[in-house]
């Protein structure tokens, strides 16, 4: 038992192979726990209560500079244009609805999910193109 413990010990650091061996298991495991983490941060996340019925909401945003933004915001059944900066938030137009081009339910679930954004630009970068601008007339 006693030789066993100082092999464990003395593991890492006994030769080069051992080390290399310890830090791949080692960096897989901090991958995984990470991993794990968000996936169980998201899941919490998603399934509060507090979260289900939500009164504000912001709708779209768009930087206007290193510092401002322009958001447009939802709070309860009115509509707000926005201007965000770091030491202000200043209401600059009340939006009407027929105005806007709001994303639906159905809409909103038939954007890519980021597994296949991330597949095309994996394939993108080994074709050193976009796989979806071939046919397109131009040359490469």
């Amino acid at each position: 038992m006693e030789n066993f413990i100082s092999l464990l010990a003395n593991w890492p650091t006994s030769n080069t192979v051992g080390r290399v061996f310890y830090i791949i298991i080692l960096f897989a495991f901090v991958t995984l726990l990470a991993y794990y983490t968000t996936k169980l941060i998201a899941r919490s996340r998603r399934g509060n209560l507090r979260f289900a019925k939500r009164n504000l909401e912001v709708l779209e945003s768009i930087g206007l500079g290193a510092q401002a933004m322009a958001q447009i915001v939802r709070a309860g059944d009115a509509y707000y244009l926005i201007g965000v900066t770091k030491e202000n938030v200043s209401v600059l137009a009340c939006l009407n609805k027929d105005g806007l081009a709001l994303k639906d339910a159905d809409s909103a679930a038939s954007d890519l999910a980021f597994g296949e954004m991330f597949r095309r630009f994996v394939s993108r970068g080994k074709n050193g193109r976009d796989s979806s601008a071939e046919g397109d007339g131009r040359d490469g």
